[in-house]
């Protein structure tokens, strides 16, 4: 089943909302709303778009904010509303590419974080000859290279063509509302 197609899907929302309840992602406004949307299947006209006219999808909203003890700010881009509630019902489904990533890459990983790199070292034979480095990229979500990024989901086009021409639009649309 594409991913398209769970996302038209009760089934897998409920899935969602689920998940989300036992990992206590939500506040009690938040499951009230996410409960509202799906039941009231607010997704399928976002679908709809998506699939007949991925130029007509809402623009993000752009901000900066200050990033946490530094005078540096962080330029943030979000949706707001129901369409940002199916971008993260897709974010929740494209985690079915784990596997595709290095072992070794810890972030936003399902089941694989901070703990499990943790225990990864302390397992570790001679760890006290060994080094460790933690980056932070500055502006890294912001400078991703995005032709390079969209070659990496080449793979989505014949698997799941929407999503990908969706995920094409977003990544390369250079227009956004200014907060």
């Amino acid at each position: 089943m594409t991913i398209q197609e769970q996302l038209s899907c009760p089934e897998y929302w409920q899935e969602f909302l689920d998940y989300k309840i036992e990992k206590q992602h939500l506040s009690t406004r938040e499951q009230k709303e996410l409960e509202e949307y799906i039941v009231e299947k607010r997704y399928l006209p976002i679908l709809a778009c998506i699939s007949e006219c991925g130029s007509a999808l809402p623009l993000p909203f752009k901000k900066e904010v200050n990033k946490s003890g530094v005078s540096k700010k962080r330029v943030v881009y979000s949706f707001q509303g129901d369409f940002n509630l199916l971008l993260k019902m897709l974010t929740y489904l494209l985690f079915r590419y784990d596997h595709l990533f290095a072992r070794n890459c810890y972030a936003f990983r399902r089941h694989y974080g901070v703990k499990d790199a943790v225990r990864r070292l302390r397992h570790t034979d001679n760890i006290h000859q060994k080094y460790c480095l933690k980056v932070d990229i500055s502006n890294y979500f912001n400078s991703i290279d995005v032709p390079l990024l969209l070659s990496k989901l080449a793979f989505l086009k014949s698997e799941d063509s929407a999503v990908y021409d969706f995920l094409f639009h977003l990544l390369t649309t250079d227009q956004a509302i200014y907060e």
